[in-house]
């Protein structure tokens, strides 16, 4: 067994041989942030002797609800959470490129203990894997004014995404000692994770961090709250709770400021631009070329549409929702989509799905224009079979088991916690070792290259190359649906473009 002792900043620690390598779970990156420390910047943290990292820490709290992570609820949960794991080879004889990821759950859910992310097949394809814990909801982003006071620089709001901060500045300061390179540092996160990567390509105060970024289903463009839009909340989350200030909110049990949160509508906690942390809205920062220059990779799945602005249960909202988002370019979508009356639901998940496409192309395109590092897109659409026959999408989510290297554990539950039973073929098996090592090829060099497979960037040619991620037939290639790609395209340039 390996017990080297490891010497931090914050002290000495050891871990554990698991699955083929060393893993130093729930290592502390600040103070736990209880009691006053609640809705504060993380503090530096230090402990005495030796720490034995043998097990994860808790969760943050959070509500059941989220479809996708019922069979997470049972790990236990604390405000004291803001810990990270460490996964490294058991013979790293250089040093190693890192991973740093951010869980999903849309700020509200998710932890980055899950199972899946401790997955070895991202460290044995050559990497240092990073996975953290954050706070979340209510404890991670209520905004009021008052904290702003508070504040040494008047930032408020983002405690969430002031945690990824204070984590990723601990793993460039103390990697080394674990084998790997804080000069080669990737940041990659999905949905509210992906989110959360653009959010510290924006901030000032993430600067000179991050070396590679990974944006998988996670898109903000226009969508960053509007300080005041946050501070509204917060005076919500006041009444709810029936205090008049922050000091009475810091005694509120947290059982009872979760359950304040709930009865907010959603998404009533996320980042918000705060002027300090987030000086403008990430998205649009993204596109002008105005956030850390660095190799980028932003991708969708062919069967999510979560985020599109035209999702709706009800055919004429979707169809006022089409009208107001195309204008004059309604007629062609009639035609790119012929049976969007006489079959709704399929038509608006595929046009949802197609937009959240075009969404990432036309972030990359722009990016592309405004950078000099490179962007490259990608396109998930592998869709493995249930026990039963039935065809499982390539839905939000879904790539995440193949980044893992665990098809087997398809992403999702179902609505009473179990994991959906999928069966998967040797050639999906393949599909998840070349996507690690594409993840691992790009952390390292900046390139996503494995085998015989390049992935080219956009900018590279004429038309723009799509990497797509389907079983037996991986490849960068131009997606088939250029038409409607194009219609969708021409309406984010009006919008944003402007």
């Amino acid at each position: 067994m390996n017990t080297r002792i490891i010497e931090t900043t914050s002290g000495s620690l050891t871990g554990i041989e698991e699955n083929g390598c060393m893993v130093y779970k729930g290592i502390p990156y600040a103070e736990p942030p209880l009691g006053p420390l609640r809705w504060r910047s993380p503090a530096p943290v230090r402990w005495e002797g030796v720490r034995h990292c043998d097990r994860f820490s808790r969760k943050c709290p959070q509500k059941p609800g989220m479809m996708g992570t019922e069979q997470y609820y049972a790990i236990p949960e604390s405000e004291d959470c803001l810990y990270l794991n460490i996964s490294t080879p058991l013979d790293a004889d250089a040093p190693l490129p890192v991973l740093f990821w951010i869980h999903g759950g849309g700020f509200l859910g998710g932890t980055g203990n899950e199972d899946v992310f401790q997955s070895p097949a991202l460290v044995s394809g050559g990497a240092v894997l990073v996975t953290i814990n954050y706070r979340l909801g209510v404890f991670g982003f209520l905004a009021l004014e008052e904290l702003a006071e508070e504040s040494a620089d008047g930032s408020f709001g983002n405690y969430g995404i002031e945690d990824q901060i204070a984590a990723l500045r601990w793993v460039r300061e103390n990697i080394a000692a674990f084998g790997g390179d804080p000069e080669r540092i990737t940041v990659f996160g999905q949905s509210a994770g992906g989110m959360s990567v653009l959010a510290l390509l924006e901030s000032p105060r993430a600067g000179g961090l991050i070396n590679g970024a990974i944006i998988q289903s996670g898109s903000s463009l226009g969508r960053t709250r509007s300080s005041g839009q946050a501070a509204g909340v917060g005076r919500k989350v006041l009444e709810e709770c029936r205090c008049s200030s922050v000091e009475e909110l810091r005694n509120v049990p947290a059982e009872e400021l979760l359950e304040a949160g709930s009865r907010l509508p959603w998404p009533a906690f996320s980042p918000s631009v705060d002027g300090v942390l987030i000086t403008e809205d990430p998205g649009l920062a993204f596109i002008r070329g105005e956030t850390a220059d660095v190799p980028v990779i932003i991708g969708t799945n062919a069967d999510e549409a979560l985020f599109s602005p035209l999702r709706t249960d009800d055919p004429a909202a979707f169809e006022e929702n089409l009208r107001q988002m195309l204008g004059e370019e309604f007629s062609l979508f009639a035609k790119l989509y012929p049976g969007w009356r006489d079959d709704f639901a399929a038509v608006s998940a595929e046009a949802g799905s197609d937009y959240g496409f075009a969404l990432t192309q036309f972030m990359l395109e722009k990016r592309a224009e405004a950078s000099s590092s490179p962007v490259y897109q990608y396109y998930f659409a592998d869709r493995p079979l249930k026990d039963n026959g039935e065809v499982l999408g390539a839905t939000h989510s879904a790539e995440l088991n193949y980044l893992f290297g665990q098809p087997e554990l398809q992403a999702g539950s179902t609505p009473d916690g179990r994991r959906w039973e999928a069966v998967h073929t040797a050639e999906q098996y393949d599909l998840a070792k070349l996507m690690s090592a594409l993840w691992v090829s790009f952390a390292g060099s900046g390139l996503p290259e494995a085998g015989n497979v390049k992935w080219l960037p956009l900018g590279n040619t004429a038309e723009e190359p799509v990497m797509h991620f389907v079983s037996g037939n991986a490849g960068c290639r131009i997606p088939d649906q250029q038409a409607k790609l194009l219609l969708w395209k021409t309406v984010l340039e009006k919008q944003y473009s402007e």
